[in-house]
């Protein structure tokens, strides 16, 4: 078993199903990722339901509406980044161009923590707070 699936295997403890979905790929010859997404759509998905579906102890639903909250500014993914010497940081293949800083000549070599919003279009760039 490779690396990455050992350490599937130790966070969410699921080498059984992962042996038996590697192992039916083997059997049933399986070569291309357009062949193993089908056979897990028309064969694995529909076996694993029939074997693990139960049926809820209880019919009320466990969702809760959301009300007023924001999850855009909630759920989001956080990098540092260093900026480049023309004012400028690479995320998710986009240069972004950060905006001339009162009392800097230049942000070059600064960290910044830049937060990418569930909507794509939304980024955010903080400043690291200096520890001098």
């Amino acid at each position: 078993m490779s690396t990455r699936y050992s350490r599937v295997c130790r966070e969410y403890m699921i080498c059984p199903l992962l042996r038996a979905s590697e192992m039916s790929f083997r059997v049933a010859g399986i070569r291309t990722v357009a062949a193993a997404n089908r056979y897990l759509r028309d064969v694995y998905v529909p076996q694993h339901n029939a074997t693990f579906r139960r049926v809820p102890r209880d019919a009320a639903t466990a969702f809760a509406p959301l009300g007023r909250i924001d999850l855009n500014t909630m759920l989001r993914q956080e990098d540092a980044r260093i900026v480049a010497s023309d004012n400028t940081v690479l995320v998710a293949g986009r240069l972004l161009q950060i905006e001339r800083q009162r009392g800097r000549r230049t942000c070059a070599g600064l960290e910044v923590l830049v937060r990418q919003h569930l909507d794509p279009r939304t980024l955010s760039i903080r400043s690291v707070p200096s520890c001098n």
